[in-house]
């Protein structure tokens, strides 16, 4: 709850509108860069960074070098830590809460 709540307050203020949020949290987010990030990332995650050629090459079309499936596959990395981390701890969230249900 806390990281999603968290970049979802962060998207909002960065000016992405409230669809595209949630077709980000939900992996649907198409076209475009932001398309081809959340792809990317959806195939990371779902293939636990076993990508295939295809995913790579989708990510190249959709505008992404080298350097940011590099830097998409870091952000993964870093959002399952803290998110992991974060169950852990039992961290309490301190940014409006993000209904989960609207997520999936």
């Amino acid at each position: 709850s806390y990281c999603i709540s968290a970049h979802s307050m962060i998207a909002k203020g960065a000016g992405i509108s409230p669809a595209d949020i949630l077709a980000a949290r939900a992996g649907t987010l198409t076209g475009g860069r932001n398309g081809a990030i959340v792809a990317l990332a959806k195939a990371i995650v779902e293939k636990k960074g076993h990508v295939a050629a295809a995913d790579i090459k989708a990510a190249k079309t959709g505008g992404l070098s080298e350097a940011d499936i590099l830097e998409v596959t870091a952000h993964v990395v870093k959002n399952i830590f803290t998110n992991y981390a974060n169950h852990v701890a039992d961290t309490d969230v301190d940014f409006p809460k993000v209904d989960l249900k609207l997520t999936a």
